[in-house]
């Protein structure tokens, strides 16, 4: 069995499968899911990590899920627009229960004030949109710190097109 085996419960909307983030290669990875081709880059957290990211789509899900790779190893997993119904929204936010932490965060070019919620313990955080209680973003990663989500894998400030000094 592979370690990517234990990941086909974190594309589901089923929280209770969320845990034991396990740590897959890259080549587990492509053995085990159809990505789509190509991959990006992304730099997060305050240390500004650069990351590379493979697309998922799942069926029932807007967006693809993106599984960003530190070297040849799995970092985490996110998506946007988790759902698009309050109802899904509202079910998996009471079935994680409040969050150790609420932070500011972003979602594309806003801020959203206390809208970054941490389960550090679980290897999750949510981005919730105040007014409607949507789930933005979904990010799952292996337990961690608070330090170490807000210097490795949050985003630390509003989406841009290039960075500057960066241009391909």
């Amino acid at each position: 069995m592979s370690n990517a085996d234990g990941l086909d419960f974190y594309l589901q909307r089923d929280p209770q499968g969320w845990h034991g983030f396990p740590r897959a290669s890259e080549a587990e990875l492509v053995r085990r899911y159809p990505f789509s081709e190509g991959e990006g880059r992304a730099r997060r957290g305050l240390d500004r990590i650069d990351y590379r990211f493979r697309a998922l789509r799942q069926p029932g899900f807007d967006a693809p899920f993106l599984f960003h790779l530190a070297g040849d190893t799995l970092a985490f997993i996110e998506a946007e627009y988790w759902s698009l119904d309050a109802e899904i929204c509202a079910e998996t936010i009471k079935a994680l229960g409040p969050p150790p932490e609420r932070m500011d965060g972003f979602f594309r070019e806003s801020a959203v004030a206390s809208g970054e919620w941490l389960y550090p313990a679980r290897g999750i955080a949510l981005c919730v949109m105040p007014a409607t209680g949507l789930i933005a973003r979904w990010t799952a990663f292996p337990p961690t710190s608070r330090d170490f989500y807000r210097r490795a894998i949050q985003i630390t400030q509003p989406a841009r097109e290039f960075e500057e000094g960066r241009r391909p």
